[in-house]
């Protein structure tokens, strides 16, 4: 397996800010707004529903920031680690 330079911070920054500027608009996700507290805190697990490979998690991890910088991530996985179905 090759490894893979990390991408450059500025051009992840560029494409979560536009992803999400596109996703919320001006109003924000007005649907969650209404209906779940600003207070609210989850918890969340991400399981695979196939047999794959981690990918984008430096990705997933900027973008939740971008909303939250409080948000904590406990990852077990590296990008590249091959995973089977229901592996968390």
């Amino acid at each position: 397996m090759t490894s893979l330079s990390p991408l450059n911070p500025m051009l992840i920054d560029d494409v979560i800010n536009r992803t999400l500027a596109e996703d919320l608009g001006r109003a924000g996700d007005i649907t969650t707004l209404a209906t779940i507290p600003a207070s609210a805190r989850a918890r969340a697990v991400i399981a695979a529903r196939e047999n794959g490979v981690i990918a984008g998690s430096d990705l997933a991890i900027a973008a939740f920031r971008c909303l939250d910088q409080t948000i904590r991530f406990d990852t077990h996985l590296a990008d590249g680690t091959p995973l089977l179905k229901g592996d968390i």
